[in-house]
């Protein structure tokens, strides 16, 4: 079974309407932030009994100034880390420099499922962006913490759960990839300006072609 993940009933709702009744594929809502993400998907894959073989975990996202990610982009993770997992200082992270603590902290995306989704992408000619996410648990309300976050970590995008579902599907061996679209930049906070729904909808389409594809 492939696993689709996502932190609110928002992002995932489109696409289990279209999947209803699969046996192949599956859906979580695992709550917002990185504790209750991590607990529900480990409790669904100790009840799966190891039918869950990859999970996707898709949802929005905020992207970062000063790269070229942009609001609306669709961006798939080539790593995660615990964003702020670290010693905060008033104007930078400061590693724990702790081995167990940092072994703990990044996870690289790699298995069969990312490169599936590479290559369907690179097939269909869809652009998304590849690089490393931030997870956190406070979400970034100015563009200094943001730039921050991304000088730190090379990061192209900022969210809340991505990291707890690398490190839980890493323990349990299960191959993940993480596909977000970007709803806002990470600057000064302003509402206003953000693009949830379309941000989702535009995730949720990417996600299903490739699923259509996919259950081929």
């Amino acid at each position: 079974m492939l696993l689709i993940t996502a932190a609110t009933a928002r992002e995932i709702a489109p696409l289990q309407d279209q999947f209803a009744g699969s046996r192949e594929i599956g859906f979580l809502i695992t709550g917002i932030g990185l504790v209750d993400t991590a607990h529900s998907l480990t409790a669904f894959l100790e009840r799966q009994g190891g039918a869950v073989s990859s999970v996707m975990n898709i949802g929005v996202g905020g992207a970062f100034t000063g790269g070229k990610v942009k609001t609306l982009d669709l961006c798939l993770a080539s790593s995660e880390v615990i964003g702020d997992m670290a010693i905060c200082l008033e104007d930078r992270l400061a590693s724990l420099g702790s081995p167990e603590l940092v072994l703990h902290q990044f996870f690289p995306c790699q298995g069969k499922l990312l490169g599936q989704f590479q290559k369907w992408c690179a097939e269909t000619g869809q652009e998304v962006h590849f690089g490393p996410f931030v997870s956190v648990n406070c979400v970034s309300a100015t563009q200094k913490r943001g730039d921050m976050l991304a000088t730190t970590y090379g990061a192209i995008s900022e969210n809340m759960e991505g990291a707890a579902v690398a490190r839980v599907c890493q323990g349990y061996g299960v191959d993940w990839l993480e596909l977000r679209a970007m709803s806002n930049m990470v600057e000064d906070r302003d509402t206003s300006a953000w693009r949830l729904n379309e941000a989702i909808v535009k995730c949720s389409r990417l996600t299903e072609q490739f699923l259509t594809d996919y259950l081929r």
